[in-house]
């Protein structure tokens, strides 16, 4: 599996997942060990999912009109059993049994964080522009509410070290 596969498959899911999580309170699924061994551990994660090749590439095709709903794509992707080889990455990692959703929600939660940082940079960038309004609003409202979707000790654990994680997730697109 590509570098880019992983971590394109993570944000996509955590994305599109925002709007099913945001109807149950979320779970709490991080510890600061959890989060060191996500930075410490990112590129041995990738070379071990690289080792298993193009082994699990359709594991999470999904039907396009499943795809198109988030609600369809979380309860598909929820309803998978991650296969032990994957599970064993991230166990083998430091990320204990759920090792898997431990990484989606380090990768998400880095991206929600990233993402607030830049809507307060377009909101003053844009707040004397009333035609950029509804935009920024829009926008803010789809942040926040994928920000609901974590449980606020995950994200101030995430929000501690988000230099670092958001600086290992940037070099993962640019390559």
């Amino acid at each position: 599996m590509k570098k880019r596969s992983l971590i394109i498959a993570a944000l996509l899911f955590a994305a599109s997942a925002s709007l099913v999580w945001a109807q149950e309170a979320p779970k709490k699924v991080l510890s600061a060990k959890d989060v060191s061994a996500f930075i410490s551990n990112y590129d041995s994660i990738q070379t071990d999912m690289d080792a298993l090749g193009d082994k699990y590439d359709d594991f999470f095709d999904m039907e396009d009109e499943t795809a198109a709903d988030p609600g369809a794509m979380i309860a598909y992707v929820r309803g998978l059993s991650i296969p032990a080889e994957i599970q064993g990455v991230f166990k083998k990692n430091g990320f204990g049994d759920n090792g898997f959703e431990k990484f989606i929600v380090i990768s998400y939660g880095a991206s929600v964080i990233y993402m607030e940082e830049m809507m307060a940079t377009q909101m003053d960038e844009y707040k004397d522009m009333p035609e950029m309004q509804a935009y920024i609003e829009q926008a803010s409202a789809g942040v926040k509410a994928m920000r609901e979707t974590l449980h606020d000790s995950d994200l101030s654990l995430i929000k501690a070290r988000k230099d670092e994680l958001i600086a290992l997730l940037m070099e993962e697109g640019e390559e």
